[in-house]
This record gives structure tokens, C-alpha cells and sequence, in this order.
């Protein structure tokens, strides 16, 4: 550190609550926190966590305990003792959280995809039902609604729709208990063309 930019100085405007006092400390001391990261993050993690998230989060915690008097510094050396080890143990944390059980990126798998594949996975996501898909869904459809009358298809597609009970009571003008007969019906309809 500057010789001219004076520990004491700058602890004391800190302690005021100066915003500048914490803007210099960070421009000073920033670019070799950042690199303290990057070394203690491991390369897998860096995808998720980047070390300007350790930087920011290290001198966050600073501030905050410092407002609190929680920290007794001497001198510039014992600040960047402090943050750099606030800096570590942040590191440390998230390879550990990053490694745990279930979110172990070490088992993540980045799929590579090809260009003809992702072509292929693609129409598969957006393309239109075959005439013969169209054809088993209709039928489908007209075995579920059975016998029912032209309200209890309207509940039926109304629900198809996402729409709920009470707004299907409400459009078909019946109650939400014939609503849940009705639909009630078609289940076991379906559910009775599933075991044959």
C-alpha cells in the first residue's frame, strides 16, 4: 500500500461510515482478492461460482462485522490477512457445497449434442401428430366421453383445458359437484381402457 494513503487515516473514516473509504480499499485490494479466488475455486465451480461472487461476498462479510467492531486491525498487512482469509473459507465452502451428495459436479454430465441430433430432438419436440397419432387420439377421445351428453363433454374438455371446477361450474352452468361426477365417469372410462 501507499505509503501517502495513511492505515489509520482510512480505518477512522471507515469507522464514520465514509462510502469512499470502502470504495478505495476495494479498488486497492480487489484485483489480488480476485486472484486468491481463483485459485482456491475448483475449475468445475468456477461455471456456477466466479470468483468476483467471493470477491464481493468476502467484502461484504468485511463490512459488515467491521461496522459491528468485531475486527482489531493494525495495519494493511493485517487487513489482507483478514480478507484474504475470509476470501479462502468462502472458496471452501462453496467447493464443499458444490461437492455434496447430490449436487456433486463431478457427476454432472454436459451433454454434446451434434447437429443432426439436435435437429432430430428438436422436431421431435415441435412437430404435429401423424395422421395415425391424430386417428388413435380421437378415438381415445371418444371412448372417454362414452355416452355423455354434450355439457359432460364440455366439463371434460374443459378440463382437457387445465381449466379448474369452479370455472367449469361457471361455463357449463352446473354445479362443481356434477362437474366432479362427470369427469369422475371419463376417469374410470380410461382407466378401464388402460387394463383392457
Amino acid at each position: 500500500m501507499d505509503a501517502e494513503f495513511s492505515f489509520v487515516d482510512w480505518l477512522a473514516r471507515l469507522q464514520n461510515g465514509e462510502e469512499r473509504a470502502r470504495s478505495e480499499v476495494f479498488l486497492r485490494l480487489s484485483d489480488r482478492l480476485r486472484t486468491l479466488a481463483r485459485k482456491h475455486l475448483d475449475q468445475g465451480i468456477c461455471r456456477l461460482v466466479e470468483p468476483d461472487d467471493i470477491l464481493q461476498s468476502a467484502f461484504r462479510s468485511f463490512f459488515v462485522h467491521q461496522a459491528d467492531g468485531q475486527y482489531q486491525l493494525d495495519d494493511w498487512n493485517g487487513l489482507w490477512g483478514l480478507l484474504a482469509l475470509i476470501a479462502v473459507r468462502k472458496c471452501l465452502r462453496q467447493n464443499e457445497f458444490h461437492h455434496a451428495a447430490r449436487r456433486d459436479i463431478s457427476c454432472q454430465v454436459n451433454p454434446t449434442v451434434s447437429e443432426d441430433e439436435s435437429a432430430v430432438i428438436f422436431e421431435a419436440i415441435s412437430r404435429e401428430p401423424s395422421p395415425e397419432e391424430a386417428a388413435i387420439f380421437a378415438e381415445t377421445l371418444a371412448k372417454a366421453f362414452g355416452d355423455e351428453d354434450e355439457r359432460g363433454r364440455s366439463i371434460v374438455a374443459a378440463r382437457l383445458q387445465r381449466y379448474n371446477h369452479l370455472e367449469i361450474s361457471q361455463q357449463c352452468g352446473c354445479s362443481e359437484r356434477t362437474v366432479r361426477r362427470v369427469l369422475k365417469r371419463t376417469q374410470k372410462r380410461l382407466e378401464a381402457m388402460l387394463e383392457n
